[in-house]
């Protein structure tokens, strides 16, 4: 297959992209736009203005986002139907006091099936009414047959390339999102989606199987570049694309989990994985022993703060400078067996644990262990993920910068108590003595999600700036297996990072030029808000000739 050049591509993409839409693009980003937002097309003059059917706000990367705990505090913050990821204010706020209950009482592999299955059930009724929207808006802004695939192209902000136009002339003409929106309209609304929980999540485990399967097929096995080669299109690329469009009306989910709950948000990513057979010719991530198929999950992104990943050898030492015992299931109390039986499922070497790690996750797929270096209960080699096994898994190191307060992890009706003596005592015990430091720090990723969970707030990207291990951080962040939720994210922090920096800041950066183009060439996708767009963004600041 014959490639162009870095440099030939990203002048390949600069001719065909005027350069008013970079600089309008990058106008968006410095007036403060959220990148993940979508506006409504202003180029159209008032005379045109009937005629050009507006863009409708519907995200193409819509994903869920919810809460797990473990242990201590909150166990969840309802159905999933949080803000999107859209709003880094959203992300940030979600687990500061989201105290409902606990579920250390459960079982791990219960617990993240339960888990998976809110998940789908809150999915499936995401999909019936956006899908829904979706369709009213198509038939309201087409009044010509001919103009169906430019209305779909309007909605899922796809290029205006043969590319593209491929894709929404084949959605248009079967009447895809038509049929998707009658067979989305049987799920019922959410109270009795959840009544009807397990029927509800097979059937929409069903429609998604098939829809993917069709919406594959529409992506033809060639595209043609501007200088008239013809490049295949590869499989990573294909399920991208579908994903992108899929995403749109039924989003995936973002499981936040603390301590015990990290492991319930990972496991239930591995037990919602499914298959798709394509019946194309498609080579799409062809298996030798299952055939032709691509597999995805529902949690497309699992993280864990504080979570005991590799698991708990030594129990927790209230006296600093002091090892625990080492802890066996054998020889924990019967009590503990009896009523806490997660809390064997979480040492070191334990089944449970085995199994996770061992599991395959889908590569458009990322799990994140965020730790605490100085967190008391779960070591730091206590959280690490297998990475080596598997390069969508990271392991980064957060420090707590908050403020600890046992109101913060105590049920909300408690809390009233805790300004009552006696317990205002207890209250100054647990915030105050150094023997709960450990404990404390455990708990403050609870706190305030904005202080101490910095993936989405620049700790890399500082990092990156700062020039420790600048280079390797970038590309393992980057790299094509990995959520493209957190890839855009991150990248959206850059172009945030790079407006604010001086010219000797961005100058210090050449390094991150040739990435950027190549992330240009190889992530090109028809979506006029992706990745190889905004790479192309950061590279005029760096590289603003």
């Amino acid at each position: 297959m014959q490639k162009t050049s870095a440099h030939e591509s990203f002048v390949t993409y600069a001719a065909s992209r005027p350069l008013r839409e970079v600089r309008a693009r990058l106008s968006e980003i410095a007036s403060g736009g959220c990148p993940f937002s979508r506006s409504e097309d202003t180029d159209a003059s008032e005379g045109d203005a009937e005629d050009a059917p507006s863009r409708p706000s519907i995200l193409p990367k819509n994903y869920l986002l919810e809460f797990v705990a473990g242990t201590f505090g909150p166990a969840s913050s309802g159905r999933g139907l949080m803000n999107h990821l859209e709003n880094e204010e959203h992300v940030r706020r979600i687990v500061t006091r989201t105290n409902i209950g606990i579920m250390a009482a459960q079982d791990l592999e219960e617990n993240s099936r339960r888990k998976l299955e809110d998940v789908q059930v809150t999915r499936a009724v995401k999909c019936k009414h956006t899908i829904r929207r979706v369709v009213d808006h198509l038939e309201r802004s087409v009044r010509r047959r001919e103009d169906r695939p430019h209305v779909v192209r309007e909605i899922f902000s796809l290029d205006e390339s043969p590319f593209a136009d491929r894709i929404a002339t084949q959605i248009a003409e079967s009447h895809f999102l038509e049929r998707l929106a009658d067979e989305a309209a049987r799920i019922p609304e959410m109270r009795f989606a959840v009544l009807r929980a397990a029927e509800v999540q097979a059937e929409f485990d069903d429609l998604e199987r098939r829809f993917r399967t069709e919406l594959a097929s529409f992506l033809p096995e060639y595209e043609i570049d501007s200088d008239g080669i013809r490049r295949e299109i590869t499989d990573d690329k294909a399920l991208k694309i579908v994903n992108r469009i899929f995403d749109a009306f039924a989003p995936r989910m973002i499981l936040i989990g603390h301590s015990q709950g990290g492991l319930v948000a990972l496991r239930a990513m591995q037990l919602g994985m499914k298959q798709v057979r394509v019946k194309d010719k498609r080579r799409f991530l062809h298996s030798p022993r299952s055939g032709r198929v691509h597999r995805y999950s529902p949690v497309a992104l699992a993280i864990g703060l504080g979570a005991p990943f590799d698991g708990i050898q030594r129990s927790p030492s209230l006296v600093e400078g002091e090892s625990g015992e080492v802890l066996e299931e054998s020889t924990l109390p019967a009590y503990v067996k009896r009523f806490l039986p997660g809390v064997g499922q979480m040492l070191h070497g334990s089944p449970f644990l085995e199994r996770l790690r061992r599991a395959f996750i889908p590569f458009d797929c990322t799990a994140i262990s965020i730790a605490n270096p100085k967190d008391g209960l779960v070591p730091l080699e206590g959280t690490r993920l297998p990475v080596g096994d598997f390069e969508n898994m990271h392991n980064l190191e957060v420090r707590s910068t908050g403020r600890f307060d046992l109101a913060d992890i105590a049920p909300e009706i408690a809390r009233p108590a805790l300004d009552v003596w006696p317990m205002t005592r207890l209250r100054e015990v647990f915030n105050e003595e150094d023997r709960f430091e450990g404990l404390r720090e455990h708990c403050s990723f609870l706190v305030d999600l904005g202080e101490n969970w910095d993936v989405d707030q620049g700790e890399i990207v500082r990092k990156i700036f700062a020039g420790e291990q600048a280079e390797g951080l970038f590309d393992e962040m980057m790299y094509e297996v990995n959520f493209d939720g957190i890839r855009e994210q991150l990248m959206a922090n850059l172009l945030y990072r790079l407006r604010a920096s001086d010219p000797e800041e961005r100058q210090s950066l050449a390094w991150m030029a040739p990435r950027l183009r190549d992330m240009i060439r190889d992530e090109e996708m028809p979506f006029l808000n992706s990745l190889d767009k905004r790479a192309a963004l950061a590279l005029l600041y760096i590289e603003p000739q």
